[in-house]
């Protein structure tokens, strides 16, 4: 089910109900009322986002809730008999070693979150942009658009395709037959033929070809790279208006979702209050006792 205490403004399971000052994002028991009220501005301005969306009852509810919480806490009366309530329950709760804090499941299914928001984000920055970044920027040099605010890239990507049409002659495939070989009329004995030195010249052109395609490839994957450049410095300085809608929005679906991973990777490393423990802790701590049970298995081996 939908959380929108979690979602929307950041409060877990284990602190619901939120208090009036969770609620706001606030210190416990503030007193400041320019403090209250700026913090209940912000948070309902940001909750009125959603009144459009598919959850537009929650966020009414949320607005509610918030309009009660700002009204109690800006009223002096309201505040301090509510602020006496609430002592009272905090009391109460360590009084009986009641601790908030989430359950053992919840840094577990954290962990393996983070291991799932990871991968991603590792594939969309090593596949999915660069792919898409070179798509741009091959349609960024096939019009010549900003060849006057890149001149180096567009040197640089001039004397790579030089090199790889040079290199092209060269990488003919090695004959699998000598034209040196005798024909069956002929009453030259391979030896006498010179079959030594005929396999000697195929060899040389198989490494000369093997050199050229291994040359060839590197540069294909530099000129690669020069395209990729080329549209990240095209997207920082025009966005979405570097380049026809079909490849500007592989580049900001791609860049939208790392952002999406790293805010998620900075939720699931925070530290809950009262523990020592987060979801990141715990993936490593299983990453590290994993290659520990490896690395004994490993040495028992090698020691047999």
């Amino acid at each position: 089910m939908f959380d929108p205490y979690y979602k929307w403004l950041g409060i877990p399971k284990w602190e619901q109900p939120p208090n009036h000052y969770r609620l706001l994002g606030i210190n416990l028991f503030e007193n400041d009322p320019d403090v209250i009220e700026t913090a209940a501005d912000r948070q309902m301005a940001h909750i009125r986002n959603y009144q459009a969306g598919k959850h537009s009852e929650l966020s009414q509810r949320l607005l509610n809730e918030l309009s009660a919480a700002r009204l109690c806490l800006l009223n002096a009366e309201k505040k301090k008999a509510y602020d006496e309530k609430l002592r009272t329950d905090l009391a109460v709760r360590r009084g009986d070693a009641i601790i908030p804090g989430p359950p053992f499941n919840f840094f577990v299914r954290g962990a393996a979150r983070y291991f799932g928001v990871v991968a991603r984000q590792f594939w969309l920055r090593r596949f999915v942009l660069p792919r898409a970044h070179a798509a741009l920027g091959q349609d960024i040099v096939r019009d010549g658009r900003y060849r006057d605010r890149m001149p180096k890239f567009y040197a640089r990507l001039e004397e790579v395709n030089q090199r790889l049409a040079a290199l092209q002659a060269v990488r003919t495939p090695p004959a699998t037959e000598s034209a040196e070989t005798p024909t069956e009329d002929s009453d030259e004995t391979p030896a006498a033929a010179g079959q030594p030195v005929a396999r000697v010249s195929v060899l040389k052109r198989a490494t000369r070809w093997l050199a050229a395609t291994a040359r060839s490839l590197y540069l294909a994957d530099r000129r690669k790279a020069i395209l990729r450049e080329i549209a990240r410095t095209a997207w920082l300085i025009d966005y979405e208006r570097t380049g026809p809608a079909d490849l500007t929005a592989p580049v900001r679906e791609a860049l939208t979702g790392i952002e999406e991973c790293r805010a998620e990777v900075r939720t699931l490393s925070k530290i809950p209050p009262e523990q020592w423990l987060s979801p990141k802790r715990l993936a490593w701590i299983v990453l590290a006792v994993l290659g520990l049970i490896a690395g004994l298995y490993l040495a028992l081996r090698w020691m047999r």
